[in-house]
């Protein structure tokens, strides 16, 4: 998961991303994040790419992103 540098989420566990905007790739679905957002804990945005994804934290659009950790070594080193 990454969030913004100024507003870092630090994930300790699902139940920390309640109330927060979450983006993930269209179709991917997530154990025991799929039943907090089904009942509106958690509000998910789909988007088609991780490089969406990356888009939607730094433009400050959602609080929290599930990327894959590959992703995320060549998005942020």
């Amino acid at each position: 998961m990454i969030s913004q540098i100024a507003r870092p989420i630090e994930h300790n566990g699902n139940e920390s991303l309640i109330g927060k905007k979450l983006v993930a790739v269209r179709g991917h679905k997530y154990k025991g994040v799929q039943e907090l957002v089904a009942i509106g804990n958690i509000s998910r945005i789909d988007v088609d790419t991780e490089v969406q994804a990356v888009r939607m934290i730094a433009s400050a659009r959602a609080d929290v992103a599930i990327i894959a950790s590959k992703s995320r070594r060549f998005h942020y080193c």
